[in-house]
Protein backbone atom coordinates (compact mmCIF):
# COMPACT_ATOMS: atom_id res chain seq x y z
CA UNK A 1 0.00 0.00 0.00
CA UNK A 2 1.72 3.51 -1.20
CA UNK A 3 1.05 6.01 1.56
CA UNK A 4 1.11 10.00 0.47
CA UNK A 5 1.16 12.79 2.31
CA UNK A 6 -0.79 15.87 1.76
CA UNK A 7 0.84 19.19 1.88
CA UNK A 8 -1.02 21.85 3.78
CA UNK A 9 -0.40 25.54 4.42
CA UNK A 10 -1.71 28.80 5.27
CA UNK A 11 -0.31 31.50 3.25
CA UNK A 12 -0.61 35.28 3.74
CA UNK A 13 -2.03 37.08 0.42
CA UNK A 14 -3.59 40.21 0.19
CA UNK A 15 -6.65 40.85 -2.13
CA UNK A 16 -7.97 44.59 -3.71
CA UNK A 17 -11.53 45.57 -2.80
CA UNK A 18 -12.66 49.02 -2.35
CA UNK A 19 -10.66 49.43 0.93
CA UNK A 20 -7.37 48.52 -1.08
CA UNK A 21 -5.17 45.18 -0.40
CA UNK A 22 -5.91 44.05 2.62
CA UNK A 23 -4.44 40.62 4.27
CA UNK A 24 -6.33 36.96 3.80
CA UNK A 25 -4.83 34.21 5.02
CA UNK A 26 -5.42 30.98 2.30
CA UNK A 27 -5.59 27.61 3.33
CA UNK A 28 -3.61 26.01 0.45
CA UNK A 29 -3.67 22.12 0.25
CA UNK A 30 -1.55 20.25 -2.33
CA UNK A 31 -1.09 23.54 -4.02
CA UNK A 32 -4.68 23.58 -4.45
CA UNK A 33 -6.82 27.03 -2.92
CA UNK A 34 -9.45 25.82 -0.81
CA UNK A 35 -10.16 28.87 1.25
CA UNK A 36 -9.40 31.87 2.29
CA UNK A 37 -9.93 34.05 5.77
CA UNK A 38 -9.52 37.40 7.28
CA UNK A 39 -7.35 35.95 10.05
CA UNK A 40 -4.28 33.57 10.81
CA UNK A 41 -6.83 32.78 13.77
CA UNK A 42 -9.53 32.10 11.34
CA UNK A 43 -7.63 30.14 9.03
CA UNK A 44 -6.44 28.30 11.85
CA UNK A 45 -9.91 27.32 12.94
CA UNK A 46 -10.81 26.73 9.35
CA UNK A 47 -8.17 24.16 8.91
CA UNK A 48 -8.98 22.48 12.11
CA UNK A 49 -12.60 21.78 11.06
CA UNK A 50 -11.72 20.46 8.14
CA UNK A 51 -9.10 18.11 9.01
CA UNK A 52 -11.41 17.17 11.54
CA UNK A 53 -13.76 15.80 9.03
CA UNK A 54 -11.38 14.26 6.70
CA UNK A 55 -11.79 17.38 4.44
CA UNK A 56 -15.58 17.04 3.22
CA UNK A 57 -16.58 19.54 4.45
CA UNK A 58 -16.78 23.48 5.95
CA UNK A 59 -19.52 25.35 7.76
CA UNK A 60 -18.55 28.93 6.74
CA UNK A 61 -21.55 30.13 8.38
CA UNK A 62 -25.06 29.09 9.50
CA UNK A 63 -26.98 29.95 12.52
CA UNK A 64 -28.20 26.41 13.37
CA UNK A 65 -25.48 24.22 14.95
CA UNK A 66 -24.91 21.11 12.78
CA UNK A 67 -22.30 18.07 12.51
CA UNK A 68 -22.38 18.38 8.95
CA UNK A 69 -24.60 20.12 5.95
CA UNK A 70 -26.96 17.04 5.84
CA UNK A 71 -27.84 17.08 9.44
CA UNK A 72 -28.16 20.89 8.93
CA UNK A 73 -31.01 20.12 5.98
CA UNK A 74 -32.30 17.45 8.14
CA UNK A 75 -32.72 20.63 10.73
CA UNK A 76 -34.36 22.47 8.16
CA UNK A 77 -36.72 20.20 7.21
CA UNK A 78 -37.77 19.50 11.15
CA UNK A 79 -38.85 23.15 11.31
CA UNK A 80 -40.56 22.89 7.69
CA UNK A 81 -38.79 25.79 7.26
CA UNK A 82 -37.84 26.69 3.03
CA UNK A 83 -35.09 27.81 1.19
CA UNK A 84 -34.93 31.39 0.03
CA UNK A 85 -32.23 32.50 -3.13
CA UNK A 86 -29.89 28.96 -2.28
CA UNK A 87 -27.96 27.13 -4.57
CA UNK A 88 -25.73 25.18 -5.07
CA UNK A 89 -22.32 26.41 -7.41
CA UNK A 90 -19.74 23.88 -8.23
CA UNK A 91 -16.53 24.83 -9.41
CA UNK A 92 -14.21 23.51 -12.14
CA UNK A 93 -11.92 23.12 -9.02
CA UNK A 94 -14.06 20.71 -7.73
CA UNK A 95 -15.04 22.80 -5.09
CA UNK A 96 -18.99 23.58 -4.61
CA UNK A 97 -20.84 26.19 -1.80
CA UNK A 98 -24.31 25.15 -0.91
CA UNK A 99 -25.75 28.80 0.44
CA UNK A 100 -28.89 31.23 0.43
CA UNK A 101 -30.89 31.51 3.47
CA UNK A 102 -34.32 30.40 5.35
CA UNK A 103 -37.64 32.21 4.61
CA UNK A 104 -38.62 31.95 7.74
CA UNK A 105 -35.88 33.01 9.42
CA UNK A 106 -33.26 35.39 8.70
CA UNK A 107 -30.48 32.73 8.50
CA UNK A 108 -27.96 33.26 5.96
CA UNK A 109 -25.96 29.68 5.61
CA UNK A 110 -22.77 28.41 3.33
CA UNK A 111 -21.49 25.56 3.49
CA UNK A 112 -18.21 24.40 1.67
CA UNK A 113 -18.28 20.66 0.02
CA UNK A 114 -14.91 19.33 -0.67
CA UNK A 115 -16.23 15.58 -0.94
CA UNK A 116 -18.04 14.13 -4.30
CA UNK A 117 -20.27 11.74 -2.05
CA UNK A 118 -21.25 14.06 0.42
CA UNK A 119 -21.91 16.46 -2.45
CA UNK A 120 -24.41 14.05 -4.39
CA UNK A 121 -26.35 13.38 -1.00
CA UNK A 122 -26.49 17.17 -0.57
CA UNK A 123 -28.11 17.84 -3.94
CA UNK A 124 -30.02 14.78 -3.41
CA UNK A 125 -31.54 15.99 -0.17
CA UNK A 126 -32.56 19.45 -1.75
CA UNK A 127 -33.97 18.84 -4.98
CA UNK A 128 -35.37 22.22 -4.74
CA UNK A 129 -32.46 24.26 -4.84
CA UNK A 130 -30.85 24.41 -8.24
CA UNK A 131 -26.98 23.46 -8.95
CA UNK A 132 -25.18 25.62 -10.72
CA UNK A 133 -22.20 24.29 -13.02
Amino acid sequence: MVQTTQSVEIIRNYRGGSAGYVPFWDIIRDGQFIIGAQTPEDAERNLAALEANNWKFLACYCRLSAADPLDWIAKVREKEWRFLDASIEIGKDGRAFFHGNIVQYSAAFRFLILDDGLLKEVIKAVPEVPVCR
